[in-house]
């Protein structure tokens, strides 16, 4: 039975620090509990102990037991009750005792008995109303509030923690937190167990030892004689035991380095070493049979005392099959992996013909069917631009005009060549230009064609370094940026910024470190939410309406910036415009 009180209330960030603070002494009681369990030399009296005062630092208990059930007897074991209740409990000399027997039907009294009959843990703030309690003795200090939390193993009672009277209620939080610390007293309780049925299980040793697979030596570690040795071994070695006993283990190994052998050590030296620096490494050598046959084995060994003599004891697994089929597995493996590497390079390289054809169709017919004819419209266009332009007065406002038109007929030459470029796989030429110059061309092309209800604004850093870049790619990103500022704002109209700046970028995962040029393409439009933002650089994603846009503007403009070696971002809020972040890298300066 477990009193519970509704805790339901929204997460806020004090809900959620408290909690973290909460996971965060939890686990220092692990840790603490950690360096004990890890030790073999601490008891289960010691770890009773650590037990009992994390848990009741943890739930702030004042009072509190671990105990452990004796497998045979049923008794509850309380190494920590005489220590925790000797101050504050009057129990007298005779009730004060450390282990309590079950009933005859095996069952446990008391709220405590509650806990281990259920197999179930438990907490009650008003244990004189729980239908177990059964009061206290004379002298015992009075239950304010409970919580007990048995340790099953299996189906099995291995102990229990309960402690009593915190300051405050007892909650589900102060059962998950013993539920932990009952983790680790599982482990101790099954150490100690470990350990009962290591001691029953040393007078099987030297049975084990004697039918044992794998060969096993005991030698005295100072002088490597040999003391002891099983059947297995001398199978291995093709020797008697009375052979092998009372001699050095050099018989076991090939002879020592030299010229001829090569550097191999015997097997036994390096077995030592280890043990004295406490490594029970596994050694892979060599051992030599009465017949000279050398076989591959793999040793490990252990630092023993017996009789107050360091011992090494030794066991050896033949693995010459295992090794000669490791050298064939190894020579089919690289056999296998130049198949894949050969196969790998085939693929890579076909597909990357498939998509060069690819691209070629679709890019390559767009540009066959309309370049002639559209370069035959540019030529009549810049010829007789030309032809007016020396007909007009030199610095006359008509003569502006044609050259606008001049220039613009140029570049629409200059993308068609892009086009064609591109189609047909030739690699960018790039120099170095002046990302200021074709920002200030991009805004006078952006003012002669946007609403009047769009102000635009500049504000470019003077004498700025060149860009490594191809001018064309530029100005498409900045138009292409731009237009879809301009359609966030349009028909009610606002604001489009642009600005540049050169800045040093300590680096990030996008970026090496380094001198960029920062522009800023700013507008006050109806913004966007993060499931287009999420989006907004993926090929053909447009949240224009049909027919106002194919969505591939802003997969263009990642593009060109990736391909210039720098970054794009956008930052934006639903109704609070967008900002367009792009860092190009400045051009090296020529030695």
């Amino acid at each position: 039975m477990t009193e519970k009180k509704s805790n339901c209330r929204p997460v806020d960030d004090t809900t959620i620090i408290e909690h973290l603070n909460w996971q965060l002494d939890v686990n220092a009681a692990l840790a603490e509990l950690y360096k004990f369990l890890s030790s073999p030399e601490t008891s289960i009296e010691e770890i009773t102990h650590v037990i009992l005062e994390q848990a009741k630092i943890l739930t702030e208990s004042e009072h509190g037991f671990v105990s452990i059930i004796d497998p045979e007897t049923g008794y509850i074991i309380c190494p920590t009750l005489a220590t925790m209740l000797e101050k504050e409990c009057k129990m007298d000399g005779e009730n004060q005792g450390i282990a309590f027997p079950p009933g005859k039907n095996g069952s446990y009294d008391g709220l405590w008995g509650y806990a281990l009959n259920t197999h179930k843990p438990f907490y009650t703030n008003t244990p004189h109303m729980h239908p177990a309690a059964l009061g206290v003795p004379q002298g015992h200090l009075a239950l304010e509030r409970f919580l007990a939390f048995p340790v099953v193993l299996g189906d099995e009672l291995a102990g229990m923690i309960a402690l009593a009277n915190s300051g405050r209620d007892y909650t589900d939080r102060d059962l998950a937190a013993i539920q932990r610390l009952a983790e680790f007293f599982t482990l101790a309780i099954q150490r100690k167990r470990s350990a009962d049925n290591l001691r029953i299980s040393e007078d099987k040793f030297r049975k084990l030892f004697e039918v044992a697979i794998d060969g096993i030596v005991l030698a005295d570690a100072q002088t490597n004689e040999i003391l002891d040795c099983n059947t297995a071994i001398c199978q291995l070695v093709e020797r008697e035991k009375h052979d092998l006993i009372g001699k050095s283990q050099e018989i076991l190994y090939p002879l020592p380095p030299t010229p001829t052998t090569g550097d191999r050590v015997p097997g036994f030296f390096c077995l030592t070493q280890n043990c004295e620096k406490d490594e029970c490494k596994v050694v892979e050598t060599q051992v030599i049979t009465l017949s000279g046959k050398i076989k591959e084995v793999a040793i490990k060994a252990n630092l023993l005392e017996l009789g107050g003599k360091k011992v090494l004891q030794e066991m050896f697994r033949d693995i010459t099959e295992k090794k000669q089929a490791g050298k064939d597995l190894e020579k089919y493996r690289e056999h296998l992996e130049e198949l894949v590497r050969e196969r790998t390079a085939e693929l890579a390289a076909a597909n990357e013909r498939l998509r060069q054809a690819q691209k070629m169709e679709a890019i390559g017919a767009l540009a066959g069917g309309i370049a002639h004819d559209f370069n035959n419209i540019l030529g009549v266009i810049i010829g007789y631009t030309e032809l007016i332009m020396d007909e007009v007065p030199a610095g006359s406002s008509p003569e502006d005009n044609l050259s606008h038109i001049l220039t613009a007929a140029h570049r629409a030459k200059d993308m068609v060549n892009k086009l064609l470029t591109f189609s047909r796989k030739i690699k960018e030429e790039r120099r170095p230009v002046l990302f200021s110059d074709i920002i200030e061309d991009a805004t006078k092309f952006l003012q002669s064609t946007i609403p009047t209800s769009i102000d635009i604004s500049v504000s470019l850093e003077e004498n700025l370094a060149p860009l490594a870049a191809n001018p064309t790619q530029l100005l498409q990103v900045i138009l292409n940026i731009c237009n879809n500022a301009i359609h966030a704002m349009s028909p009610e109209g606002g604001a489009l910024k642009i600005e540049l700046k050169e800045i040093n970028h300590a680096g990030s995962d996008s970026l090496a470190p380094g001198k960029y040029q920062h522009l800023t393409i700013s507008d006050t439009g109806h913004g966007m939410g993060p499931e287009i933002l999420t989006r907004i650089f993926e090929p053909f994603f447009t949240s224009k309406k049909v027919g106002e846009g194919m969505g591939m503007g802003m997969s263009v403009v990642h593009g060109i910036v990736k391909g210039h070696r720098g970054e794009i971002t956008v930052d934006s809020e639903p109704g609070k415009g967008a900002r367009v972040h792009v860092y190009l890298p400045v051009a090296p300066k020529e030695e």
